[in-house]
């Protein structure tokens, strides 16, 4: 999207990875940033940008981020069909984790279109 050199996770709802891909350009590190950002929507079943707030109003949230695969950065969104959660997606390397959360919601939209 927009030419931004990114990666993409796709997990089921238990954030077992069902597909990743790394863009053209795309760092490296890019792989893991997009997979914890999907399994950390999928698990907590809600858009990680979301964590931003809570993370101001309470510091100690932040310790979550200690547990395995756990990125509360904007980019991953959870996946539904009306109320069931299916999966997530996650997408990293853009120039700002909003356009990284505009980019995987580009590739739901694409999916459900």
């Amino acid at each position: 999207m927009s030419g931004y050199r990114v990666s993409v996770a796709v997990v089921d709802a238990d954030g077992v990875v069902r597909t990743i891909m790394r863009g053209d350009g795309a760092g490296a590190h890019t792989l893991n940033s997009a997979f914890r950002k999907a399994y950390t929507a999928a698990t907590f079943g809600r858009a990680t940008s979301a964590w931003t707030d809570a993370l101001a109003k309470n510091p100690e949230i932040g310790t979550m981020q200690h547990i395995d695969n756990i990125l509360m950065a904007g980019g991953g969104l959870p996946i539904r069909a009306g109320s069931d959660l299916l999966g997530a997606i996650g997408t990293a390397g853009s120039p700002g984790f909003d356009k990284d959360e505009t980019c995987a919601q580009a590739g739901i939209d694409k999916n459900q279109g």
